[in-house]
């Protein structure tokens, strides 16, 4: 089965910082479910803030019991996961709070959740936040990332996603 791209089905989707920090490109990453790309493609960003907050329009389609992690699904039906610290799922949910729940729809600059950043740092997390478009077998990705030292949350351009459903040919 072949794959053919419609230019004309291309959308772009520019992400802001989700919080004040540092970005980085996501191969920088530690964790390497990210930093390999496995399950997406996006950008990282070492808070210096605490208060996470959503770079899209969308639906939560879930929030981890751990409040770890956001998924946000987009109107496109694409998703994109917002991910606080590596291994943080082990705290189980001491350190985090949220303002969302699964089926809430929010808009971009809407806060998400908060997290101690102090505490995690203090029972030795890495706090790095990832920001991922997640990938779908139909889909052709591109992620423009743009690493700045002290971003400022919604306010500074992340990465630029460029996307587009792949059409099969018959």
């Amino acid at each position: 089965m072949q794959h053919k791209i419609n230019e004309q089905l291309q959308q772009s989707l520019t992400l802001k910082a989700v919080v004040d920090g540092d970005i980085i490109p996501i191969e920088t990453v530690a964790d390497a479910i990210f930093s390999e790309r496995m399950i997406g493609d996006g950008y990282g960003i070492i808070p210096k803030s605490s208060v996470i907050y959503s770079p899209v329009d969308g639906m939560i389609s879930e929030v981890a019991i751990t409040k770890h992690a956001y998924y946000i699904e987009l109107d496109s039906g694409y998703k994109i996961l917002i991910h606080i610290g590596e291994n943080t799922v082990l705290l189980n949910g001491e350190g985090f709070s949220t303002q969302v729940e699964k089926g809430d729809h929010i808009a971009v600059g809407e806060q998400l959740g908060n997290v101690d950043l102090e505490f995690l740092k203090e029972k030795g997390y890495d706090v790095t936040i990832s920001v991922i478009f997640l990938f779908d077998k139909s889909l052709s990705l591109e992620v423009k990332t743009y690493p700045q030292a002290d971003a400022t949350a919604m306010d500074t351009i992340a990465c630029q996603v460029t996307y587009q459903k792949a059409e099969t040919l018959n």
